[in-house]
């Protein structure tokens, strides 16, 4: 297990103009908003669902310790986990559906996006 994979990782603006557009250190802003929290795992192929929740509860946990009250937005990679026809297994389909979108959906800001 990588360190890397249970670190929540804070967004940066992707644009320069929003970065421009923030107040400049020690001068609050009006309308400051707390910036939102990535949360990035990559279910490997040798995990089964209980590792794999395991780290996704851990890595929220550790999200909401850091960074209470901030939006939340988790990114999660499926390595290999495929059946016979091509689509996700069990494993892969029991953390998207029912640990994801069902049990851990209502501490995130946006419902999880998964990638193949």
């Amino acid at each position: 297990m990588n360190d890397d994979q249970q670190r929540p990782m804070v967004a940066q603006p992707s644009r320069p103009e929003a970065a421009q557009s923030e107040a400049s250190p020690g001068q609050p802003a009006t309308d400051a908003k707390p910036k939102g929290i990535a949360l990035y795992h990559d279910m490997r192929v040798e995990e089964d669902f209980t590792k794999c929740a395991t780290r996704l509860f851990s890595i929220l946990g550790l999200a909401a310790e850091k960074s209470p009250g901030a939006p939340r937005y988790v990114y999660l990679d499926v390595q290999g986990h495929r059946n016979a026809a091509g689509g996700y297994d069990a494993d892969a389909l029991e953390i998207i559906r029912e640990f994801l979108l069902g049990f851990l959906g209502p501490y995130f800001t946006e419902k999880p996006g998964c990638q193949p």
